[in-house]
C-alpha cells in the first residue's frame, strides 16, 4: 500500500527499502500485539497485505524471518521486564503485610 507518506520518502531519494522497513516495523508490532492479545488487525491486516501483495517468495521469506526474531526478542524482554515488575511489587506487598 502506497500512501502520500510513502510518496513523500520517494521524492527525498529514499530507497524502497523504507518501504520494505515500515512493513516489517508493522508486522514485528503486530506479531507483539497479538502475543499480548492486543487487537491491531484493523489497520495491521490491510498494511500487511497490501505491502506483500506481487512480492517475491524470496523478499518475503527474508522478511519474515527478520520480523519472527526481531518479535521474539521484543517480546522475552518485554516478559522479563513485566517478571520484574511482578517481583518487585510482590516484595512490596509482602513487606506491607509485615508491618
Amino acid at each position: 500500500m502506497i500512501t502520500e507518506k510513502h510518496k513523500h520518502y520517494g521524492k527525498m531519494g529514499i530507497k524502497l527499502q523504507m518501504l520494505m522497513l515500515t512493513f516489517e516495523a508493522e508486522s514485528i508490532a503486530y506479531t507483539i500485539c497479538q502475543h499480548y492479545d492486543l487487537d491491531s488487525s484493523e489497520y495491521s491486516f490491510s498494511y500487511v497485505a497490501g505491502w506483500s501483495s506481487g512480492k517475491d517468495t524470496k523478499e518475503l521469506k527474508n522478511s519474515l524471518e527478520r520480523i519472527r526474531s526481531a518479535a521474539d526478542e521484543m517480546i522475552t524482554a518485554i516478559d522479563k521486564s513485566l517478571e520484574k515488575q511482578a517481583k518487585r511489587e510482590q516484595t512490596r506487598a509482602t513487606r506491607e503485610e509485615a508491618r
